[in-house]
């Protein structure tokens, strides 16, 4: 018994230490329990998983090279079926605005970056949004990372359902 508990304690002090010396900083989702939240979350994540890493252009639609608003098309189609506009400027106006601290899953989440641009990204949950970044191109930030609380604009919710997968 007590040899039982000293390698339980070990083995998690192991465990600890590499994935702490890791160096990987992008975010995890491992839910305890299931809600419908969770499944959207836990779908849209799944989904971001794909594109992370694919370059950003001002009018790219592939997964060569995208731009944020084809990204979260994209991505709500392949997630939910839903088809959305092309651009920010289209975004912004669909669905019913919502407060930041009203975020869930799905919800899409607005910034003005500089000057007259424009930005959008999926909230993910736990405070995560996925976007196409112009210098890391496909990417999962923090909400409250000094950079994006400062741009923040508002936030939209998309009448959505998570799409069974394999649907057409």
């Amino acid at each position: 018994m007590k040899f039982n508990y000293i390698a339980s304690v070990l083995l998690a002090a192991v465990v600890s230490l590499s994935t702490g010396c890791s160096g990987h900083t992008q975010p995890t989702f491992t839910p305890d329990r299931r809600t419908a939240d969770d499944t959207v979350e836990f779908r849209l994540r799944e989904e971001v998983s794909h594109w992370m890493g694919t370059p950003h252009r001002m009018g790219g639609t592939t997964e060569q090279a995208i731009d944020c608003s084809a990204f979260v098309m994209t991505v709500y189609v392949n997630v939910f079926r839903v088809q959305l506009p092309r651009t920010t400027h289209e975004l912004v106006r669909m669905g019913t605005e919502i407060s930041a601290d009203a975020l869930r899953s799905g919800d899409l989440v607005f910034f003005r970056p500089e000057g007259d641009k424009r930005h959008v990204g999926i909230y993910l949950g736990a405070g995560d949004f996925a976007h196409a970044s112009t210098r890391q191109g496909v990417t999962v930030s923090r909400l409250d990372a000094e950079y994006w609380r400062k741009r923040y604009w508002t936030s939209r919710r998309i009448p959505t359902r998570v799409a069974s997968r394999g649907a057409d």
